[in-house]
């Protein structure tokens, strides 16, 4: 799933390179607050924020998942 990643994976990419803390960020859900007894998230989600492309494409882990794929203008009005 293009902008999701499971915990696992998110931090791999955040030990490797500590600048892509910056753009991703836990993802909870219902499932994940009834289901986890610590509440924490069982996914975590790429966000760009209002990034420019350039800037954006140098998290490279995420921007090959998320954002090279795609365009700003696929996403508006997706928050």
């Amino acid at each position: 799933m293009g902008f999701v990643l499971d915990v696992d994976e998110a931090q791999e990419w955040i030990a490797a390179d500590a600048r892509n803390a910056d753009v991703l960020f836990p993802y909870l859900n219902g499932e994940d607050l009834n289901s986890r007894p610590d509440a924490s998230a069982s996914r975590w989600v790429i966000d760009f924020r209002e990034m420019a492309e350039a800037e954006a494409a140098s998290y490279s882990a995420p921007w090959s998942r998320g954002g090279s794929s795609s365009t700003r203008e696929d996403h508006e009005g997706c928050r």
